[in-house]
């Protein structure tokens, strides 16, 4: 009988380098430390809600960041206002109903974390949303709402300008904060005026008021709406801090989709955190297609 050694021989050294190997990874940077990140948007008329979580840094596993122990407290034009409920999945809850031309700060404190805090101005209603639509074949055959938007604007510093259009209200489950939330779904919005900075997801316009201060503005777009009888059009009137920050998100969004573009940092006023706390006054109008014309 022949007994081959060899092999047997060359599998043990094998599995004895396997064992003996040992991996180092060296990581150059500090891993930073959790810190708080609030957003709230606060809306005229409107009661208060804000979001509290924290940040991860690349080594984490957790997935639920949202904090349900914070105390989240909120000051109009200085004197404080209320301390907000937490409800669920880190949403705090204040009823009072947000007023327009009003400064707001607040004030965010956490176990384990450095304490954060934020201002925002609520800016003024707007006396009017003034929209003429068209219905109008566009050259590719597709029906589309040709929509003027008129602008008259405060003489002022800056003014910044949030404009969109929204379908009828839909109801959605929320498996983050498990509950059922009310979205009103944004359409497509398309214009190629210079005023307007930023299309987010090509349905949200950003415009500022540089080049119309203090006079009236003009702006068309072309809407491409589902087959329903109902349009909503919303036109807010921001803070400098919301403008920005929605800027940036959407710049950095596309800039993800580039592997070769360089990646951009988003605008946040949280003082020793992160997040936005941003105010807004919002105008909105309807009408309705008694014959629907965006049916073929």
């Amino acid at each position: 009988m022949k007994t081959i050694h060899k092999p047997i021989y060359i599998l043990a050294l094998m599995i004895t380098a396997l064992i003996s190997c040992k991996t180092e990874l060296n990581y150059d940077f500090e891993l930073e430390q959790p810190k708080l990140v609030v957003n709230g948007k606060l809306i005229a008329d409107s009661a208060i809600e804000i979001r509290v979580t924290r940040s991860m840094n690349l080594l984490e596993l957790q997935f639920d960041k949202y904090l349900t122990n914070a105390v989240v407290k909120l000051y109009e034009n200085n004197t404080l206002l209320g301390i907000a409920t937490h409800r669920k999945a880190g949403y705090y809850y204040l009823e009072n109903k947000v007023k327009a031309n009003t400064n707001y700060r607040i004030e965010v404190s956490c176990a384990g974390f450095e304490s954060v805090w934020a201002e925002t101005f609520v800016p003024n209603y707007l006396q009017e949303i003034l929209v003429d639509t068209i219905p109008v074949v566009t050259d590719y055959g597709y029906t589309a709402l040709q929509l003027e938007l008129t602008i008259h604007d405060e003489l002022t510093e800056t003014n910044y300008y949030d404009f969109f259009v929204t379908d009828r209200p839909k109801m959605y489950y929320d498996f983050e904060a498990r509950d059922s939330i009310i979205v009103h779904p944004k359409i497509y919005l398309e214009s190629n005026d210079n005023s307007i900075i930023t299309n987010i997801n090509e349905s949200e316009v950003l415009i500022t008021d540089k080049l119309f201060n203090g006079g009236t503005k003009r702006i068309r777009f072309w809407a491409f709406l589902p087959s329903n009888d109902y349009a909503y059009f919303n036109l807010a009137h921001i803070s400098e801090s919301l403008y920005k920050f929605l800027t940036d998100l959407e710049a950095y969004d596309k800039a993800k989709e580039n592997p070769l573009a360089e990646q951009n940092t988003v605008f946040s006023n949280i003082n020793g955190g992160y997040g936005i706390f941003g105010g807004a006054a919002i105008k909105t109008d309807s009408i309705y297609f008694k014959e629907q014309p965006f049916k073929k």
